[in-house]
């Protein structure tokens, strides 16, 4: 349910940009997805959409929800690793993939005039999520957020986690 409504969402965007209008099934869906969804979360939906398989939308989310609740401008309170934005990033990470990839991401504390540093910016950090996740291994692998997976990890635990903070 998670992934289709963070779908749904991504095409309610593409409509305010269009002439179409939404129809009533997708007007039902979405008021069923507030209680899959933190308000938060929609307006990174489309970059979910656009970097991710459908198939790992819904354990992104989470990821996300648990690591940041959505506040691409998080910041861990400890000094070892400063894990940074949306999936929490920590610079040894962040370099090795820009090391990989260096045209899509950005060095780690590079300015950002709308974020303050490239780490910040809801883009890059979700698209250094997906470099993370599905190039820099053989195989999909979320085990760089292990730490938070007691959160992510069962949907009735997220959902459980979500509602309280709602």
């Amino acid at each position: 349910m998670i992934a289709n409504c963070v779908v749904v969402y991504t095409l309610l965007a593409s409509l305010f940009t269009t002439a179409l209008e939404p129809n009533m099934a997708t007007l039902e869906l979405l008021e069923e997805c507030g209680e899959y969804l933190p308000q938060e979360s929609v307006q990174y939906c489309p970059l979910l959409v656009e970097n991710f398989a459908i198939e790992d939308i819904e354990t992104v989310t989470k990821i996300i929800f648990c690591e940041s609740r959505f506040d691409n401008k998080a910041l861990s309170s400890s000094y070892t690793y400063q894990d940074s934005g949306l999936v929490q990033a920590i610079p040894s990470s962040w370099g090795w993939v820009k090391a990989k990839y260096p045209k899509s991401i950005p060095y780690w504390d590079y300015p950002d005039l709308a974020y303050g540093f490239a780490q910040y910016n809801p883009e890059y950090n979700i698209k250094f999520a997906s470099h993370l996740i599905y190039d820099m291994n053989s195989y999909t692998n979320f085990n760089h957020w292990n730490a938070s997976k007691w959160c992510w990890g069962d949907t009735d635990k997220y959902l459980k986690i979500l509602r309280n903070e709602q």
